[in-house]
């Protein structure tokens, strides 16, 4: 369906309409229902997602106040000075622009206030109907962004910035709302999905299922993770990475190219074979 440029075209607004009707419809056979907004993420062209192009408020959320410095810069790590204990592809970057960084960030900030609207516009009417005691609520995104932390404008390197992403559920009968740091993978999605809808995947999965977790029982406890990034001229190349932590979501970082002892090298292959293969809960490396 092609739509045009007025107010009442905003795609997180047209998204929201459908959504509210949809919700609106008298059916009462359950449902699954998924919005994918572009807010907040950068526009782009026909060339490229992702040509940095800031994207645009909502008409009404236009006149969103700016922040003079965002909180990126606030860390040591934004246009980082000393670069010396990076890989060696890092070393030689140049710094960012912080009145770029700022132009991005506050324009996602203005963005993402659609995006809250089309939250409530789902939560609104299934409350209303009574229909919120019996439906799961997943939030989460694709990736994180650096806005020049490590002098890094992007978002493909294995650091705390890109690779971590927030992730909410909300589902019937659960315990307490808490906040926990253990890692989990969008392969989790489907089989968790699947699992508090009570039906069960006909193939195989790479992911486990997060509902004993979600009320209240043992978290997956996984220390390590496969991340696959292609080379991208956004962003530039960089070397195959591994990433590892702890239970309580403490990271260790290593380049390859920056390994030295055989025996590193051996073990980091050993358990990149197990999770290129893994399937299901083979695939929690603990």
């Amino acid at each position: 369906m092609h739509r045009g440029h007025a107010a009442a075209d905003y795609q997180e607004d047209v998204l929201t309409g459908m959504a509210r009707d949809f919700l609106g419809a008298a059916d009462p056979r359950p449902f699954f229902l998924v919005l994918t907004p572009t807010a907040p993420h950068l526009e782009g062209s026909r060339k490229s997602d992702d040509d940095g192009i800031a994207v645009r408020p909502a008409p009404r959320y236009a006149d969103t106040p700016r922040l003079d410095v965002v909180p990126p810069e606030s860390q040591p790590s934004f246009n980082e000075a000393e670069m010396s204990d990076k890989p060696a592809f890092m070393r030689s970057l140049p710094t960012v622009s912080p009145d770029k960084e700022r132009d991005v960030y506050n324009s996602k900030v203005a963005a993402i206030r659609a995006v809250d609207d089309m939250l409530g516009a789902v939560v609104d009417p299934l409350a209303a109907s009574g229909r919120l005691a019996t439906t799961t609520i997943i939030v989460t995104s694709d990736n994180g962004y650096q806005y020049g932390t490590h002098r890094r404008d992007g978002k493909t390197d294995m650091v705390e910035e890109s690779i971590r992403v927030p992730m909410l559920i909300r589902a019937p009968a659960q315990v307490t709302p808490r906040h926990v740091g253990e890692w989990v993978m969008n392969t989790d999605w489907a089989p968790t999905i699947a699992d508090l809808g009570g039906a069960t995947p006909d193939i195989a999965v790479d992911g486990i299922t997060l509902s004993p977790w979600v009320m209240g029982g043992t978290a997956p406890g996984r220390q390590a993770m496969l991340v696959e990034q292609a080379s991208d001229d956004a962003f530039g190349p960089h070397p195959p990475q591994h990433i590892t932590g702890d239970a309580k979501g403490r990271v260790t970082l290593t380049y390859i190219t920056d390994l030295v002892r055989v025996q590193q090298m051996r073990t980091l292959a050993s358990q990149l074979g197990v999770l290129q293969a893994c399937v299901g809960p083979a695939c929690v490396v603990r």
